[in-house]
């Protein structure tokens, strides 16, 4: 067995991990049905709401970008903002006090509604904005960044009808993961890697169960 040495990496060291459930509410207004771009005589007025869903299988909702295009989960963490705020005093349940920063984390982006018929015609939303500000204490001493990441979002469209209001409520629920990290160097026991034995791929042809030669034999001489 080979021998272990002390070696010193660089790696990303996490100093605070914050994981939140943020729910928010917004409401969204003009449905129009394959609406040309820039054109707003196609947008269907709230009144016409009710009598418009009752004829489709149901609404959906997804992230998008200001034009109505899907997004990723990656893209709306990168648009994220983050500030910084000065360090307060906190005490700890055990007594001991620590000292954390102000963290405000703003996420802002766009949901996309669609509904569709049992012909599927799909009636497509504009963009209906949303954003949030979450206030937290990380943490994070000199020299650290703080890195967000929306790690799993779900919207849920409801219809409201009634005498006074018709209208449609998405409600939207993420978690936000929020780190502050920094690179630094640590120093362990270890041994250094090597390469393992290449595997051999598997055959692509089967192998036959042996046949009666003598059969095969006669069937090719007659």
């Amino acid at each position: 067995m080979e021998e272990k040495e002390n070696v010193c990496i660089r790696v990303p060291k996490i100093y605070d991990w914050i994981n939140r459930h943020v729910h928010l509410s917004i409401i969204g207004f003009s449905l129009c049905e394959n609406p040309p771009a820039g054109d707003d005589q196609y947008n269907v007025a709230i009144g016409d709401l009710c009598e418009l869903f009752h004829h489709r299988e149901g609404i959906d909702c997804f992230l998008s970008d200001s034009y109505g295009e899907p997004i990723s989960l990656e893209e709306l963490s990168d648009m994220i903002t983050i500030r910084r705020h000065s360090t307060v005093a906190v005490t700890l349940p055990n007594g001991e006090t620590v000292h954390l920063e102000k963290v405000s984390v703003t996420v802002t982006g766009f949901i996309t509604l669609e509904i569709e018929d049992d012909c599927g015609c799909v009636l497509s939303s504009n963009p209906i904005p949303f954003t949030t500000t979450q206030r937290l204490l990380l943490c994070a001493p000199h020299g650290t960044r703080i890195i967000p990441v929306i790690s799993s979002f779900q919207c849920d469209p409801v219809v409201i009808c009634d005498h006074a209001i018709q209208q449609i409520q998405i409600d939207l629920d993420f978690c936000l993961d929020v780190t502050s990290e920094a690179t630094v160097r640590i120093e362990l026991e270890a041994n250094e890697c090597a390469p393992r034995k290449d595997t051999k791929p598997v055959p692509l042809c089967k192998e036959y169960i042996p046949q009666c030669s003598c059969l095969l034999l006669h069937e090719n001489t007659n």
